[in-house]
């Protein structure tokens, strides 16, 4: 892969900067998997490391527990999350064992100390080298990682004891801010967690309990079915202010797992194939500072949807959804005040199957914004998508027109975008603009794919878009994705 601005050919860079390869054997036996190359992790519920693509909290309220391999081949585009070596699992009876090496380079800023020794503070997670900042940063961290899982299975019932360890070739360093107080230093890291699942009668028992350097992260739930119609979910998590994961990836408010207590409460009705209702309510709150966050923050997170299949071609999805964070804003050395951020939203979403080959997807997404000055923020999305197949199945396209229109950064929007060759990102829109996409996959034989992704953004009222590298003259952006899939 090259990213827009890189050299494809340097004096550093000998080859494309981003190349992925796996090679990926199963069995029947004993040995049930085998990959060489690229892979991704993905443990217990994400406390120690998660590397596939995992969502948070959504209008499925039930889907809260983390479900994947232990291995899984990497086949994305991102420079970042995943490991580079060998993965194996095995398998005896009711006793499976998964076991990893890796080693790979990582991008990283280098700091020198007074001493001159070097450190750094963050892993680079673009990808990017296109600046000589950049590219002296490429590579320049080398992470070696390891790992094994233990895990007793009867049926859908399994307990597991986990242990992962890293070791960098130069030590992390945290900074000097009040926030990165609890961030983890040093050149060598061990993690270890018991995950487990349990099913009796109506109810599936889940977590994992995780701790490194004798700091913990829990998280535990259930699922609960109180009739056919009906079902619950509750999940609580506590995670200390001072635990620390690199790839980790659980169900939360914050982007980490760390300095977070929560309690969520999901409900699902469901009386027949036409209706289905959803809500949550989660309740959280923040010990230590945040980044962006003087002090200690409450909040709450509510959120209804409800989904009507209107007939075999119609569908119409409405979910409203309010947030607020109460944020401790320090005045004086004797006392701090607290301060409410709240935002609301409204989606509608329209799916209508025009044909069998031919569908039409609509929505209109309105975000509201109260800010702590007593200011007001808004925000807008529509868009119109349109899917189309051919009759022979060897060609299929989508189009799709997008019109947004926010205040600020804080009310920016968001929706799933599909990319070339399965892959997908969560799109943000800032500002005032329209963007179009048209995404085409063809199949000139049975075992070649061909995928062309091209896309333009205009933005209103400005002459330029971006900052720093990333600033461009005039106000609009287009991007060619080409990709290319051979299945053998």
């Amino acid at each position: 892969k090259k990213d827009a601005g890189e050299k494809f050919w340097s004096s550093k860079i000998r080859l494309p900067d981003y190349y992925s390869w796996h090679f990926n054997l199963k069995g029947d036996g004993f040995f049930k998997k085998l990959i060489v190359g690229d892979f991704q992790v993905n443990v217990g519920q994400g406390l120690i490391i998660w590397e596939s693509m995992a969502f948070g909290k959504s209008s499925i309220v039930l889907s809260i527990k983390r479900e994947q391999s232990f291995f899984t081949p990497y086949q994305s585009l991102g420079n970042y999350s995943f490991e580079r070596g060998v993965a194996c699992e095995m398998k005896h009876h009711k006793i499976a064992m998964d076991i990893f090496v890796s080693s790979r380079n990582h991008d990283a800023t280098i700091y020198k100390d007074s001493s001159g020794n070097s450190y750094f503070q963050t892993l680079q997670t673009s990808g990017l080298h296109r600046t000589v900042s950049e590219i002296i940063g490429m590579s320049s961290v080398t992470r070696y990682s390891g790992g094994i899982s233990i895990k007793y299975e009867d049926m859908a019932n399994h307990i597991g004891w986990n242990l992962m360890g890293d070791k960098f070739t130069l030590p992390l360093k945290k900074g000097d801010n009040a926030y990165q107080l609890f961030t983890p230093s040093g050149s060598h890291f061990l993690h270890a967690s018991i995950d487990y699942a349990y099913t009796y009668k109506n109810a599936h028992f889940f977590g994992e309990e995780a701790w490194n350097d004798q700091k913990v992260a829990l998280l535990n739930g259930v699922l609960l079915s109180v009739s056919k119609s009906s079902s619950i979910a509750i999940l609580h998590r506590r995670f200390d202010p001072s635990y620390r994961s690199f790839f980790d990836n659980a169900v939360q408010e914050d982007s980490r797992v760390g300095n977070e207590n929560g309690l969520y409460f999901g409900f699902q009705f469901k009386p027949n194939q036409k209706y289905e209702i959803n809500a949550y309510a989660d309740y959280f709150r923040f010990p230590w500072l945040r980044f962006g966050n003087p002090g200690p923050s409450i909040g709450k997170d509510l959120m209804m949807s409800c989904k009507f299949q209107l007939n075999k071609e119609n569908l119409l999805f409405l979910r409203l959804r309010t947030k607020a964070e109460s944020t401790s804003t320090f005045e004086t050395a004797d006392y701090h005040t607290l301060l409410d951020i709240f935002s609301s939203s409204m989606l509608m979403h329209l799916e209508s199957r025009i044909s069998s080959k031919m569908t039409l997807k609509c929505r209109i997404d309105i975000k509201r914004l109260l800010r702590q000055d007593g200011s007001k923020g808004r925000g807008l999305l529509i868009f119109a998508d349109f899917k189309m197949k051919s009759n022979n199945s060897n060609m299929d396209a989508e189009c799709r027109l997008s019109v947004y229109n926010t205040d600020s950064y804080d009310s920016r929007m968001y929706a799933f975008e599909p990319g070339v060759s399965g892959t997908g990102i969560i799109k943000s829109y800032v500002d005032q603009g329209c963007n179009a996409m048209i995404l085409t996959h063809f199949r000139p034989v049975k075992n070649l794919k061909v995928s062309f992704k091209y896309t333009v953004d205009w933005k209103w009222l400005t002459d330029s878009r971006g900052e720093g590298y990333d600033r461009i003259l005039g106000n609009r952006k287009s991007t060619l994705q080409v990709s290319l899939s051979c299945i053998l």
